[in-house]
C-alpha cells in the first residue's frame, strides 16, 4: 500500500517515493531514566504506525543538568545526532534564537514532513511556529497542564492542587513567584 506514501522528485520523469517522515519532539524518551507516560505513548506510537511513516524522536538530553544537548533518534536504526547548544536552556523564555535555528535547520536537512509536537517542557514554545514558518503541519497533544503552568500538575506552592480556573490570574504570579521567583506577570492569563 503506498497511499501515504509521497512522490519526492515528480518534477523530472523519475519515479521516486520515500516515506513520509515524522518528528516526535517530546521533553524525554524511554531509553533515558525517570520516563513517564509521555514517552510510553511516544515510544508505542512509534512503534505501531503504519510501514509508510518513518519516525524520528527529538529531545533533550536530560542526564546533562543544564540541558545545552538534544538527541535525534531515528527510531528505524536506532542512529542518534547528538548537537550541543552554546547557551543552557532557559525555561523563562519563549523564543531561544541559537535553538530556533538549530529546529529549523533539522527540519530541512531531515526532510521532515510533519512534526508532532508531544511535549514543549525543555523546549523553546516557540518551535511549533518555526515549524510552521516553514510551510510543515505540526500536530500538538497536550497529555497536562504544562501549556497553563510550568508547574504541569497544578500544584501550588503549598503542594497542594491549584484550582486555577476558580482563581484571580494574580494567584499565578504569587505562586511561581513563591515557586520558581517568576517575575509578576510572567503567567500567560
Amino acid at each position: 500500500n503506498t497511499s501515504g506514501i509521497k512522490s519526492v522528485r515528480s518534477d523530472i520523469n523519475i519515479t521516486t517515493t520515500r516515506k513520509i517522515r515524522i518528528l516526535h519532539v517530546a521533553h524525554n524518551y524511554i531509553s533515558v531514566p525517570h520516563f513517564g507516560g509521555v514517552e510510553v505513548y511516544v515510544d508505542r506510537l512509534v512503534r505501531h504506525l503504519p510501514s509508510e511513516y518513518e519516525s524520528l524522536v527529538y529531545y533533550p538530553n536530560r542526564l546533562e543538568p543544564e540541558l545545552r544537548e538534544v538527541i535525534l533518534l531515528n527510531t528505524v536504526n536506532g542512529s542518534e545526532k547528538r548537537h550541543t547548544f552554546e547557551g543552557a536552556y532557559n525555561p523563562s523564555v519563549v523564543t531561544e534564537l541559537e535553538r530556533e535555528i538549530w529546529f529549523s535547520k533539522l527540519l530541512h536537512e531531515e526532510r521532515i514532513d510533519i512534526v508532532h509536537f508531544h511535549h514543549l517542557s525543555c523546549h523553546p514554545l516557540s518551535l511549533p511556529l518555526v515549524a510552521r514558518s516553514m510551510g510543515i503541519p505540526v500536530i500538538m497533544s497536550m497529555p497536562d497542564f504544562y501549556p497553563v503552568c510550568s508547574h504541569y500538575n497544578l500544584v501550588d506552592n503549598e503542594q497542594k492542587y491549584c484550582n486555577l480556573t476558580a482563581l484571580p490570574a494574580v494567584a499565578c504570579d504569587i505562586c511561581l513567584g513563591l515557586q520558581d521567583n517568576a517575575i509578576h506577570g510572567s503567567q500567560a492569563s
